[in-house]
C-alpha cells in the first residue's frame, strides 16, 4: 500500500513549523487513567 501511495513524498522536513505541544501532552497525561467506559461515556455525551 505504501508503495502505491508513497506517503511523505514531496514533504520538506526543513520547512515544517515546530510548535509547542505541551497542551497535548498534558491532555494525554490526564486521560491515561481513563478506562474504556470513561472514554465511551465521554464520546456518547459529546455527540
Amino acid at each position: 500500500m505504501a508503495n502505491i501511495f508513497q506517503p511523505g513524498t514531496g514533504l520538506h522536513h526543513e520547512q515544517l513549523v515546530k510548535t509547542d505541544i505541551t497542551k497535548y501532552v498534558q491532555t494525554a497525561e490526564s486521560v491515561q487513567s481513563h478506562g474504556f467506559a470513561d472514554t465511551f461515556v465521554n464520546i456518547v455525551s459529546a455527540a
